[in-house]
Order: C-alpha cells, then sequence, then structure tokens
C-alpha cells in the first residue's frame, strides 16, 4: 500500500512524498500548488543550495529526508583503502610500486606499506 500525502516540513514548502506503511520514503516531489518557493533557491541554506545546483533538486530532497540534523564528513578518497590495498596486492608484480601508486593516487611509501603490511599477516 502507498500513502501519499502533504507535508511542509520539507525545506519550508510543501511537497508530495509517497512512501510505504512502514514509512519508507519511496518517492518525493515538489507539490505542485503551493507559493513556488520550491523554484526559489536563494531562501535554502547554503549546503542545501549548492547540494541542488550539483545533483538538483529531487536528489537535494532525498539527501535532505534521509540526513537532516546528521553531521556528515566525506572521506577524502573515494575508495575503501582496504578495497584498494587488495587490489595492490593483487597487480603487484615485484616491479610496479610506482605504475600502482599513480593508478591509485597513493605514494610509493604508502603502497609499499600496503604491500608490506600483506606479507606479515
Amino acid at each position: 500500500m502507498v500513502v501519499k500525502y502533504k507535508t511542509k516540513e520539507t525545506i519550508g514548502y510543501l511537497c508530495v512524498i509517497m512512501s510505504d506503511t512502514k514509512g519508507t520514503v519511496l518517492k518525493m516531489e515538489p507539490a505542485q500548488e503551493g507559493d513556488g518557493l520550491d523554484k526559489e533557491t536563494e531562501l535554502y541554506n547554503a549546503v542545501y543550495k549548492e547540494l541542488s545546483e550539483i545533483i538538483g533538486l529531487d536528489a537535494t530532497l532525498k539527501v535532505y529526508m534521509r540526513f537532516k540534523g546528521e553531521q556528515i564528513t566525506f572521506p577524502v578518497r573515494l575508495y575503501n583503502p582496504s578495497m584498494i590495498q587488495q587490489k595492490v596486492i593483487k597487480e603487484y608484480d615485484g616491479s610496479n610500486i610506482a605504475e600502482l601508486a599513480r593508478k591509485y593516487d597513493y605514494s610509493e611509501k604508502t603502497v609499499r606499506r600496503m604491500i608490506k603490511d600483506s606479507l606479515e599477516e
């Protein structure tokens, strides 16, 4: 069963949220009626304004609904270091440390340490 209702909670304007009976948001979109605030991104808090410019309004609303009120820190590296270490170990041929360092954006010292650590395990 899908429940469709309107709320003023989302960034201070009406939106339509479709959720299942467990409260899981299935779809969220700005309401067609209302005062048009959904288009006035200058009213958004700075982080939501920037996010909406990068990923669009719909995705920003999803991020807002999922993470509102939480402090989020994004790691400097996109990839999980332990997974990269596994890849480095697999691809290491005994002479390609510089190549692996460039490929995975790590220093040669770090790549050597990854290899050394794997040998000690």
